[in-house]
């Protein structure tokens, strides 16, 4: 298994900036999130204010069904500790200038990798 080495990491980041799910890019090269786990994530489960994310829920696909569920074991879920520059990149101004056209404040139950 390769991994890309940090210089790759901050290339691709700021090569997506202006990808309208650049957002979760960040949150997998930050925090260290699985892909179900990013893919099941509301902003519900995403306090800015207090800087952090609680993982509650994932979501995957089986052919052309999407699942979603529960994490895999209690351990799994967890509260993720968002630093500055996460936080930043999750704020409304951010999503905003990311080209979510019809952008409007999501609801609660809102997955995160919806732009609008």
């Amino acid at each position: 298994m390769e991994v890309w080495t940090p210089g790759q990491t901050k290339q691709f980041l700021t090569s997506s900036v202006d990808h309208p799910l650049h957002t979760l890019f960040f949150l997998a090269a930050t925090t260290g999130m699985r892909r179900g786990e990013l893919a099941g994530l509301r902003w519900s489960d995403v306090n800015l204010d207090d800087g952090y994310l609680d993982i509650s829920n994932t979501r995957t696909s089986v052919g052309y069904e999407v699942l979603e569920g529960r994490p895999k074991s209690k351990k799994s879920e967890r509260r993720v500790a968002l630093d500055a520059s996460d936080r930043d990149s999750c704020s409304e101004p951010t999503r905003r200038l990311r080209g979510c056209t019809g952008w409007q404040q999501p609801s609660p139950s809102t997955p995160v990798t919806t732009c609008s």
